[in-house]
């Protein structure tokens, strides 16, 4: 059915179901243009699932492939004495062990290094503590025997000072025994 026909006043063909009411031609054109949108929309969503569930498929047969192939590893017995590296594989953990070792030795050598400076520093002061300890203990020795030296040495001035007193006053009396 065209415009022309249509808009010529002519009623519009419902497609085989004549026994509707008559409907305004603008509300026909909605309708038969949101039945073609439901219908397009029906067959991309037709579409839509059919690649799904294609995809499902296959994601199936992908999981069960996977599946068969765990299966047989683990059915698999692994000898050990069996493997086999090549040179390359060889040299490359060998490599790898040396890289670690060495540059655990290296990050190690500072620190290794001010240990021993430091183990040194120590030492050295240990050392002057211990000889400044024994100079100090040398020091109160001889202060002590300076002190009790002087101790001797006043109580002998006092001695004689006594003397010297007992001689002056004994001089004093004979001078003033004689004098009389």
């Amino acid at each position: 059915m065209s415009h022309h026909d249509e808009s010529a006043g002519m009623k519009p063909s419902y497609e085989g179901h004549d026994e509707w009411p008559s409907i305004p031609p603008a509300t026909f054109h909605a309708i038969r243009d949101i039945d073609g949108k439901h219908c397009d929309g029906h067959n991309r969503l037709r579409v839509d699932f059919d690649q799904m569930a294609e995809r499902m498929t296959l994601m199936q047969r992908s999981i069960d492939e996977h599946d068969t192939a765990l299966m047989n590893v683990a059915k698999r017995t692994t000898d050990v004495s069996q493997l086999r590296f090549t040179p390359q594989v060889v040299v490359a953990i060998v490599a790898v062990c040396v890289s670690i070792v060495g540059g655990q030795y290296l990050s190690t050598i500072g620190i290794r290094d001010e240990q021993a400076r430091t183990n040194a520093a120590v030492s050295t002061v240990n050392l002057k503590m211990d000889a400044l300890k024994q100079h100090n203990e040398d020091a109160t020795r001889l202060l002590d025997e300076r002190s009790a030296s002087m101790t001797e040495a006043i109580k002998e001035i006092k001695a004689r000072a006594e003397m010297t007193d007992i001689k002056v006053n004994n001089l004093r009396e004979t001078v003033l025994t004689n004098r009389r």
